[in-house]
């Protein structure tokens, strides 16, 4: 089956010494791998161009978001506390308690992100995220906070324009 795109150190080392020789519409011999025997082929341009747009697309889409989310940080000068991963780490840990805790992780103009607001997001996104984020280095959990403050900020600059979401996407 297609492995669609990937780049260099994605693959094992077999794999890759192959599929990054080949040119265009060729095909290997066989390659064996620590997953079994392949037989690699390079698609002609024609055969992907539509996903390689498509990619370049939501590539281009990701970066202006990331863009737009940080602007709105820089813009409401958004600081996260110092002592934000243990705060995280703690309410990780009791989030009965921490669904009701006003300790602040993040503030810029205008408001705060609050314990409780990282509760109801992490709650949002799932079990998983819970479990996955109390193992994290604290560099990541800064970073995290002030990712879930900047959709925050969003959020609240969504409302004041009037954009109401219907509810199945709010459950999405």
């Amino acid at each position: 089956g297609s492995l669609g795109r990937f780049s260099k150190g994605q693959m094992v080392p077999a794999f890759e010494a192959v599929a990054f020789k080949l040119e265009v519409g060729q095909i290997s011999d066989i390659v064996e791998t620590p997953f079994g025997y392949h037989v690699i082929r390079r698609p002609l341009a024609a055969e992907v161009r539509g996903r390689l747009v498509q990619y370049m697309r939501e590539q281009l889409g990701r970066q202006l978001d990331s863009v737009y989310l940080d602007s709105l940080g820089i813009q409401r000068k958004l600081k996260v506390v110092s002592n934000a991963p243990d705060l995280v780490r703690q309410a990780l840990g009791d989030k009965g308690e921490a669904i009701r805790s006003p300790k602040v992780l993040a503030s810029y103009d205008g408001g705060a992100f609050t314990v409780a607001s990282l509760i109801r997001w992490v709650t949002g996104l799932g079990p998983e995220w819970a479990a996955d984020l109390g193992q994290r280095p604290d560099s990541s959990l800064t970073q995290f906070v002030k990712l879930l403050a900047q959709n925050q900020i969003l959020v609240a600059q969504a409302d004041s324009a009037g954009i109401v979401l219907p509810a199945d996407q709010w459950a999405a």
